[in-house]
């Protein structure tokens, strides 16, 4: 199990090494090539040619990194009513799993059919208008982000599984009040 621990911490450690950076350096260059695109089109009369696609490409990055963020951290919007209200505190783990592997299975999926049309858009020979790059290279943000979350869940998955589950502090108050 230590092993295995240390293999999720490894991939952990790389992944938000690439989130923690990528997400950085494209956030900077989508903040400068907007503001100053807005300053050249306002002030100046005269717009950046390439501006608008690069920042959607630069955004396509973010979000597809921001899913593999947010699965690590589980602040990914969702619907807990039938958790709370129908599933008694003991199964909460077994549901998260169930979560999880949904998550993983469709990530799963969707990155393969991501990959398959980056592969079929790259046989075009197909480049974007403005920055005259190849169009498979945004395409590849889907599966690669996608092949992130789904490693992210499998993560979480066997963390659920092997390490032992955390006691909520309202718990513990209460059982020391009714000791």
């Amino acid at each position: 199990m230590n092993a295995l621990r240390k293999i999720m911490d490894g991939v952990d450690k790389v992944f938000e090494f690439f989130e923690k950076h990528l997400s950085s350096v494209a956030l900077l260059i989508f903040t400068v090539v907007i503001f100053a695109n807005v300053i050249g089109r306002y002030i100046f009369h005269n717009s950046i040619s390439w501006a608008e696609e690069l920042s959607r490409y630069l955004n396509l990055v973010l979000v597809f990194l921001a899913i593999s963020t947010g699965i690590k951290f589980d602040t990914h919007i969702g619907v807990d009513a039938v958790e709370t209200l129908l599933v008694p505190k003991r199964f909460h783990k077994y549901m998260d799993i169930l979560r999880f592997a949904i998550t993983a299975v469709f990530c799963v999926i969707t990155a393969w059919l991501g990959y398959k049309l980056a592969v079929q858009v790259s046989a075009l020979k197909q480049t974007s208008p403005a920055l005259r790059l190849p169009m498979w290279v945004p395409y590849l943000t889907l599966p690669i982000g996608l092949f992130m979350a789904s490693v992210r869940s499998l993560i979480r998955i066997i963390r659920l599984i092997i390490d032992p589950p955390e006691t909520d502090i309202k718990d513990v108050s209460k059982e020391v009040q009714d000791a």
